[in-house]
This record gives C-alpha cells, sequence and structure tokens, in this order.
C-alpha cells in the first residue's frame, strides 16, 4: 500500500517486462495477481523499467554486492523431499529430547521462526496445561543479561534443547547467547549427550559455527577425511553403538559425494578395505545390500576407477541422503 492507496500487481505484467524471470513465478495461481497503478500516483516510465530489469538480471546472475546472500531466489525449488525429511526427522529428535527449545538468532534468524511458529500455532499456547509440542522461546535477538538470566532461572525444571542461526557465528548478540545456553546444557546433560541438543543451521562451507559444527561430527577424528584414511572405524567399530553405524556410513559417502572434490575422492582411494567394508556392512545393516555390494565392488576393482566411483556417488547422492533420514526416521525411538 501506498499512501493509503492499493497497488494490485500483476504476473502478467512482470512478465512481459521480464520483471521476473524465474520458473517459480509462472503458476496459474501467481496470474491471480494483477496491476492497476491508475490511483497509485505512480508513473511507471521506461526509466525505471529499464532499471528494475537491470537490477533483476544482476540479482539472478549472483553478481553485485551481497552476492553471496542470494540463496533466497531459488530456495523454495531447491528444497527437495529429502531435505524435508531431513528437517522433520531433526525435529522428531528434538521434541524426543526436550520440553522447551530456545531458538537463538537476529533478524531474520530470528524474525523467520517467530513468523511461521506464531501463523501456525494457538495465539496462546503457552497458557495451555498441556502442550503437544515442546515450547519454543526465542534468545540472541537482544544483548540484556537479565533477559538470559531470567530465562535461565524460569528453565530450570524443563529439558531443553536449542537451535542456533547464524552464518557467520560471529554476531554479537546471537554469540553470546549460544555460548550461555551451550555451556547450561553441557553442565546439564554432558558433551556427548549435548550432541543431540545442539542443532546448528549456519553456512555449509564456513564461519565460526561451521567449525563448532564439525567438532561435533566425530569423537574421534580431527577432520572427516582421518575418518577414511587412519582406520579409525574398524579399530574404534566396538565403540560405535550398532544403532549407529548406518548413519556413519551413510554419512561418509554423502560427503565425499557432496565435497566432490580431489580431495574427498582420494578419501577412498587410500581408505583401507576394511574401512570399506565396515561402510559396506552399516548399509547391509540397513537392507541396503544391492547399494552395499556396489561400494565393495568399486573398492575391489584393481586399481581403483575413480571417474567410476566419482559418478556412482555423485549420481546417487540424493538417495544417499534420503536413506539415510529413512533410517534415522524409522530409528528415531531408538536413539
Amino acid at each position: 500500500m501506498f499512501g493509503r492507496r492499493w497497488v494490485f500487481v500483476s504476473v502478467d505484467f512482470l512478465q512481459r517486462e521480464r520483471i521476473y524471470t524465474n520458473k517459480l513465478y509462472k503458476s496459474k495461481t501467481m496470474e491471480l495477481i494483477k496491476l492497476d497503478t491508475r490511483k497509485c500516483g505512480i508513473e511507471i516510465s521506461e526509466e525505471l523499467k529499464n532499471e528494475a530489469l537491470a537490477a533483476n538480471e544482476l540479482l539472478h546472475a549472483g553478481k553485485g554486492k551481497g552476492s553471496d546472500f542470494l540463496g533466497w531466489i531459488t530456495l523454495p525449488s531447491d528444497i527437495d523431499a529429502a531435505h524435508l525429511e531431513a528437517i522433520n526427522a531433526q525435529a522428531a529428535a528434538l521434541k524426543a529430547k526436550a520440553d522447551v527449545i530456545i531458538c537463538i538468532g537476529i533478524g531474520g534468524s530470528y524474525l523467520g521462526a517467530k513468523a511461521v511458529i506464531d501463523a501456525m500455532t494457538n495465539s496462546f499456547e503457552l497458557l495451555h496445561k498441556e502442550h503437544k509440542n515442546p515450547i519454543v522461546l526465542f534468545a540472541g535477538q537482544n544483548i540484556s543479561e537479565d533477559y538470559l538470566g531470567e530465562m535461565l532461572e524460569a528453565l530450570k525444571d524443563y529439558s531443553i534443547a536449542t537451535i542456533v542461526a547464524s552464518k557467520s557465528g560471529t554476531t554479537t548478540e546471537p554469540a553470546i547467547a549460544f555460548r550461555i545456553l551451550k555451556e547450561e546444557i553441557e553442565r546439564r546433560y554432558g558433551k556427548e549427550d549435548a550432541k543431540e541438543r545442539i542443532v546448528a543451521i549456519t553456512d555449509k562451507a564456513r564461519g565460526a559455527l561451521k567449525t563448532l559444527a564439525n567438532k561435533y561430527l566425530s569423537a574421534y577424528a580431527k577432520n572427516e577425511a582421518v575418518l577414511w584414511t587412519d582406520g579409525i572405524l574398524e579399530k574404534r567399530a566396538s565403540e560405535i553403538h550398532p544403532i549407529f553405524r548406518p548413519i556413519v556410513a551413510y554419512k561418509l559417502l554423502f560427503d565425499i559425494a557432496e565435497n566432490d572434490s580431489e580431495a574427498a575422492w582420494k578419501c577412498f582411494l587410500v581408505s583401507s578395505d576394511m574401512t570399506v567394508e565396515y561402510i559396506a556392512g552399516g548399509l547391509a545393516q540397513n537392507n541396503d545390500r544391492e547399494f552395499a555390494a556396489a561400494i565393495l565392488q568399486l573398492k575391489r576393482t584393481k586399481p581403483v576407477n575413480m571417474k567410476q566411483t566419482r559418478d556412482f556417488l555423485v549420481g546417487n547422492k540424493k538417495y544417499i541422503k534420503k536413506q539415510m533420514v529413512r533410517y534415522v526416521t524409522n530409528n528415531i525411538e531408538r536413539f
């Protein structure tokens, strides 16, 4: 609304002027929106059109300032069923462990979650005596020590978990809140159980929060590559509960397929036969015997054909992720 006058936007117009080119804006639903500028007091000049077109092209080309923050453009089309299953599995895991979940974030990382929760839940949920789902609170959206102190005091009798959302992991307000809540969770439940109560939503490749998340990936390795190359899996197999073996297997295969680099494929190349047999055993434990046999065959073929290995694993990356998520979902009560 501009100056109390309604403006109706037409996708027909936007498409005709090439302002929106993403396929998501070509749905029949969007065609219901119309543009009527007769009473808005705004003239859409050729200059304004050209500026909009230039800005749109710059945006979709991923160029210009802020190009690292354009994932939202294709986000709806980038989310597949496996991604949603992974989110649901993680949500179920937190729900099983916590009465209260604290979402840590600021700006969109705070307001995005809050807006969805406010829209999708009863406005007076907190007044109900019984709750089907964990209560969600927020932290890191301010720098008040009283707020965090009062929160910790109020949470004394509740089981808690936290979700921290930060691209860099260095923004002051959420960084302070996260460190305080992380310390509280580790004090209550120990570092091992804390790993299952802390979820980090961050940049997939870099940032302080990513570094901290990697620290929690393995109690035995400095990085994921070491799990392939140092014989840790076969040496310490007895220390890994059998229920987690398929997850370890799928995760290691997914990581090198996702990374898809020379260093990643070298991990498979130099890994011992016992390590790959351990991974294949984890797949077989999930009744994924054909896939397990294929992995063993790739390793046992001498010399290892890295192109064939790469093509197979990258081509099956979504399948690997789907199987891992399905395994977690089907066995969530056993974890």
